[in-house]
């Protein structure tokens, strides 16, 4: 980055190089590169989050060894006041400091501050860079003693800087994977079964989908659900140590002194155990809308289908006749069938409806289907293959 240039063109200048970069490492490496002549730090981790259980995955750490990352994730990051003292919606796109959060007094009692020592650093900054109300990663920057605090000007640039970096993430995993979880849902709740915390895709879903679902997953962890030939697919997602959801949790009760493992403090400084946390106190549920068509021909190519296998696949999954599927596709009707035998192979399937529940990962409605139609029906729908 050009040192001649002034605050404002450098922030432009590092927000283009964000959005040109040829991958997320690449886009990390321009991030710090970039930051390094405006905001003084000594080490820096940037970290993605999983859409699909809010939790944080490393990507690139700056003066950060990949254990010190790993560590921090696995044993540190649910005692992160960052993660623990504010609702996750409050974060978004906003830097703060660890010195806003908390005294250095408090940290010394909690086993983040074993995590400090081994960095080691004196100040930390964080933000958790969302786009369209959705995370999708986080910034966590650490300074020594050496030149105090971050200063407040910092921290408005890293505000103004995060919605850039989650919009550059989320093209990065578009070009990877056109699934980023955008849609998913996430909803907590607390052990009385409130929902204390939506996210902005979960207001997207129809309450009605949420009533009849919540009920189910009591009984099983995973569910599907077919609502207005629209199809859900609902789990529970268990609590691990990376969530940014952590601070939902209610603890379970006070802790007579502080335990350690394997190095990790568990209180959190409030003479809460932080195992507790995990106690029944809250559940966190993911629910997606079913995927649109490439999903499904995502799905199809790792059955190992060929292309017209999948073509063939996609239009069963479309409710077409073996005619139509030959007339829009340019084939005979045994060369139909010859697919749909190949198909049902792979599938380990025996007729269409199988298929589509088999694909769709709904066998429930295979078994409904056959419980309301009788085995006439399926006999029916099989000698029309």
């Amino acid at each position: 980055m050009d040192p001649c240039l002034c605050l404002p063109q450098r922030l432009l200048e590092l927000i283009n190089h964000l959005y040109e970069a040829s991958d997320i490492s690449d886009m990390a490496c321009a991030l710090f590169d970039g930051l390094r002549p405006v905001v003084h730090f000594h080490n820096a981790m940037l970290l993605s989050v999983d859409g699909s259980t809010f939790e944080l995955q490393p990507v690139y750490g700056y003066n950060c060894a990949v254990e010190d990352i790993s560590l921090y994730l696995e044993r540190y990051m649910h005692l992160d006041p960052f993660v623990t003292a504010l609702p996750l919606p409050q974060r978004f796109n906003r830097a703060i400091r660890l010195s806003d959060l908390t005294s250095k007094a408090n940290l010394a009692q909690t086993g983040f501050s074993d995590f400090q020592c081994r960095l080691p650093f004196q100040y930390a900054l964080s933000v958790v860079a969302a786009w369209n109300h959705q995370p999708m990663a986080a910034l966590k920057l650490y300074r020594s003693s050496q030149g105090g605090d971050f200063k407040a000007e910092e921290l408005d640039l890293l505000s103004r800087l995060a919605p850039h970096i989650a919009h550059a993430f989320f093209l990065q995993k578009l070009l990877i994977d056109e699934d980023t979880h955008l849609n998913t849902g996430i909803l907590v709740l607390a052990a009385d079964r409130r929902i204390i915390f939506k996210s902005e895709a979960a207001r997207y879903i129809p309450a009605e989908v949420r009533n009849e679902l919540l009920p189910l997953l009591e009984q099983d962890g995973s569910q599907c659900l077919n609502k207005d030939s629209k199809f859900y697919r609902a789990r529970v997602v268990p609590w691990r140590p990376p969530s940014l959801l952590t601070c939902f949790a209610e603890p379970a009760g006070p802790t007579p002194k502080r335990q350690s493992t394997g190095g990790a403090l568990l209180s959190d400084g409030r003479g809460n155990d932080v195992a507790n946390y995990v106690n029944g106190n809250f559940t966190i549920i993911s629910i997606e809308p079913f995927r649109r068509r490439v999903a499904i021909a995502n799905r199809l190519q790792w059955a190992g289908m060929s292309h017209r296998e999948i073509e063939v696949a996609l239009r069963v999954m479309s409710g077409c006749s073996n005619a139509d599927i030959a007339r829009v596709l340019f084939i005979d009707e045994k060369t139909v069938k010859d697919h749909l035998g190949r198909i049902y192979q792979k599938t380990k399937v025996h007729s269409r409806t199988q298929l589509i529940s088999q694909i769709l990962g709904l066998n429930f409605i295979w078994r409904s289907t056959a419980e309301s139609c009788g085995s006439c029906e399926e006999t029916q729908i099989q000698d029309r293959l």
